[in-house]
């Protein structure tokens, strides 16, 4: 059992100098400390020992157990500190390049069906005609033709905003 945990110290050394990566450093601790690792196994095998026998030994793996967790901190601060060091001593990140480009969304579902219809309406024949929807009363009534006493230019069946001013009321006035 002794020889057993002399040769544990020796080998979980060079496994964790060995270990190049953090990854490889984990698997390297677990293949000791592990759930069916060679400390564990051993640490199985006490029960088998006479009374004074497993006393000597416990204590013997617990410093070992100590050992290996203390030479894992170490070798993983040194391997973090090498990729940060790494990180640190890289080419700079050249500011001049041009930025990635974010993506900008999507339509709102209203405007997707809205140029849906749209597309159906220019189908059949239709044109669409965008203009402003506040016109001046020349431009949505006296232009059209209306005289002055037609019903649509009543105070009740149109939107005026001030006087001469008001909401588009016809399509007629954009085309």
């Amino acid at each position: 059992m002794l020889a057993a945990l002399d040769r544990l110290r020796a080998a979980f050394a060079s496994a964790f100098a060995s270990a190049a990566t953090e990854v490889a450093l984990r698997d390297e601790n677990a293949r000791f400390l592990g759930k069916k690792g060679e400390l564990t196994g051993l640490l199985k095998g006490l029960g088998k020992l006479a009374p004074e026998e497993r006393k000597q030994v416990g204590e013997l793996v617990n410093v070992l157990k100590r050992d290996i967790e203390t030479g894992f901190d170490a070798r993983l601060a040194a391997i973090r500190g090498a990729a940060r060091e790494a990180d640190l001593n890289a080419a700079p990140f050249d500011l001049t390049l041009p930025p990635r480009s974010a993506p900008l969304g999507h339509k709102h579902p209203i405007s997707l069906v809205r140029e849906e219809v749209i597309q159906i309406f220019e189908r059949l024949g239709f044109a669409v005609f965008d203009g402003p929807d506040v016109d001046l009363e020349d431009n949505n009534f006296t232009r059209l033709g209306f005289p002055p006493d037609h019903p649509a230019t009543d105070m009740q069946d149109s939107f005026w905003t001030t006087r001469g001013v008001l909401l588009r009321t016809h399509t007629s006035n954009i085309q």
